[in-house]
């Protein structure tokens, strides 16, 4: 059985039992994804540990930090399971990165300016506190690749959420 079967059958226990009504705690890890669920007779908390990557190409336009209508969309889909919840977010960074062209001074700018575009979306877009939300930019200085579809691979924005739901 391969290991992300393994994973899914993992999820499917965790919502049969707590399906059935049984209490106790059942942990489910899915690539990126981290949850422990806690049920008890009155709620269910689930422990959320969440890395969300967005490609920059999608979400901006070439050298620009102003988000796309589609990159609002991809944020929405992505940001939707938390809403509807009593949600207690302990900890969300939202990080820019850049590829090597244009200077360093510039990759961080405009790093910076994209992961504050995400969160700014997506503190209007939940309820998520723009407070609560923290943002860097990395600039170019995880940068490597010297292709063109390397390069591509490192324009990204990473929104790393850890929190709890209750239901």
């Amino acid at each position: 059985m391969s290991k992300r079967v393994v994973k899914l059958v993992s999820v499917s226990a965790i919502a049969l039992m707590m399906g059935l009504g049984i209490a106790g705690t059942a942990v489910a890890e899915k690539d990126d994804l981290h949850m422990t669920v806690n049920k008890t007779a009155s709620s269910m908390t689930t422990v959320i540990d969440d890395t969300i990557t967005l490609k920059a190409g999608i979400m901006f336009k070439t050298d620009s930090a102003v988000l796309s209508k589609d990159g609002k969309g991809i944020i929405n889909e992505r940001i939707n399971k938390y809403r509807g919840h009593k949600t207690q977010v302990f900890d969300i960074t939202v990080t820019g990165y850049a590829d090597k062209r244009g200077s360093a001074e510039h990759n961080m700018k405009l790093s910076q300016n994209r992961a504050q575009a995400v969160a700014d979306h997506i503190a209007a877009q939940s309820d998520i506190p723009a407070g609560k939300i923290i943002v860097e930019g990395m600039g170019s200085s995880e940068a490597v690749a010297t292709t063109a579809e390397g390069m591509s691979k490192e324009r990204i924005v990473v929104i790393h959420l850890v929190g709890k739901m209750v239901k």
